[in-house]
């Protein structure tokens, strides 16, 4: 498994074609959610935070991985 190995471009295009930032991080966080494990998803959220999510959309992401990891 290649993790988020040069994810970032995709996610910057998807976020792009949502229309809205808010609509694109939405889509990201629900993607997030497939990965096997919560600590997975964690990972896969903290290695492309500060790459593909502009920084005014960061909260939402940020406060995923912390639920992920109160979780855990």
């Amino acid at each position: 498994m290649n993790g988020a190995y040069q994810v970032e471009p995709l996610l910057r295009g998807a976020m792009a074609a949502a229309g809205r930032p808010e609509a694109g991080v939405s889509w990201i966080l629900d993607l997030s959610r497939a990965a096997r494990t919560p600590a997975d998803s964690a990972n896969f959220l903290a290695q492309i935070v500060s790459s593909a999510i502009p920084e005014e959309q960061r909260e939402p992401v940020l406060r995923r991985i912390v639920e992920l990891a109160d979780a855990q």
